[in-house]
């Protein structure tokens, strides 16, 4: 039981399609086929049966809101997201969003969801970010959205509506695992839009060789003629030992996506560090710690890792590991 606003009371449940209350497909078809006149062979479909159903109630025990939750691959996909029309405002959509998310975080890489395009600043404030063009289904327009970070929105209060969103949420987060920096760094890469630099002493699978991470930064070094991907590494042997997702990066776009050796003259620094854009930061205080902080609005902070960035790079060399293995 927790507290929503207003002193509202809510409940959640988690059902299988099997053991589903009655009341909760009975909101589904309010919302979806009688209200939004979603055709009822579009909204029971054969996903129900391996989705694992969510349905909140009200004080009184009446069905107030409903959604489902299922694999994407290494992602979970909520959908059906459903909430009686006279409970919208009142907190229910959100809490049942938050504790879905909270369910789900153990077991899913990322969130990603199918938002209706009115519903998207509902999402926005969960941490979600719009991340497709607009397209039509079931004749309602949508854009694709996902969260990278559900760890992060779910255990931090932030005063803001657009939490993650670069150039915009000025929220200084506070990373305590190796899964929060993945989500600040996904969150970053996918959102930047001229150049994602990154400082990291060792490239190391569980940070950096995961497929999101190289589709979003393959992303970024086509977006234009000016885009920029740089790493900066202190070790460079394991990324070419280990078959590393980046190093296709580098030999496929290397105009746009390059690497640099740091000078073993220089003395290393303790720190990590990633900058995407003229605006988003994230930083690790000592590299092989996972305590750090992002923010993603954070100028003069992303200016003065410039410099320090900017000197690296002038002084390192290019990766002799790499370069016998492109020629």
């Amino acid at each position: 039981m927790a507290a929503g606003p207003a002193s509202l009371q809510f409940e959640l449940s988690v059902h299988t399609w099997d053991d589903c209350p009655d009341e909760l497909r009975q909101l589904r078809h309010d919302v979806f086929v009688d209200e939004q006149k979603v055709p009822p062979d579009l909204e029971w479909d054969e996903t129900d049966a391996v989705a694992e159903h969510f349905l909140v109630r009200n004080a009184s025990g009446a069905a107030i809101a409903a959604a489902r939750l299922f694999a994407d691959g290494e992602d979970g996909r909520i959908g059906r997201m459903a909430v009686s029309h006279k409970y919208r405002g009142s907190g229910a959509g959100l809490w049942l969003l938050r504790k879905l998310m909270s369910h789900g975080c153990s077991a899913y890489r990322h969130f990603v969801l199918s938002a209706q395009a009115y519903a998207i600043p509902f999402y926005q404030r969960a941490g979600f970010l719009v991340c497709s063009e607009p397209y039509q289904d079931a004749g309602i327009p949508h854009r694709s959205m996902r969260c990278t970070a559900a760890m992060l929105v779910l255990n931090q209060p932030a005063e803001t509506e657009v939490p993650l969103h670069l150039e915009q949420d000025t929220t200084s987060w506070q990373l305590q695992s190796h899964a929060d920096w993945n989500g600040a760094i996904d969150a970053l890469a996918s959102q930047a839009r001229q150049r994602f630099w990154l400082y990291e002493p060792k490239l190391d699978g569980s940070r950096y060789n995961r497929e999101f991470l190289r589709d979003a930064l393959s992303m970024l070094a086509r977006r234009s003629r000016y885009s920029e991907v740089r790493f900066i590494v202190a070790e460079d042997k394991s990324l070419v030992e280990h078959h590393h997702r980046l190093t296709d990066l580098i030999r496929r776009l290397p105009s746009h996506v390059q690497l640099r050796v740091l000078n073993a003259e220089l003395p290393e620094p303790s720190s990590s560090f990633a900058l995407a854009d003229a605006a988003g930061v994230a930083y690790r205080h000592e590299a092989p710690l996972p305590r750090g902080f992002a923010n993603f609005n954070a100028p003069g902070r992303v200016r003065s890792l410039e410099d320090e960035f900017q000197r690296l790079w002038s002084s390192g060399k290019r990766s002799p590991e790499l370069r016998s293995m492109l020629l």
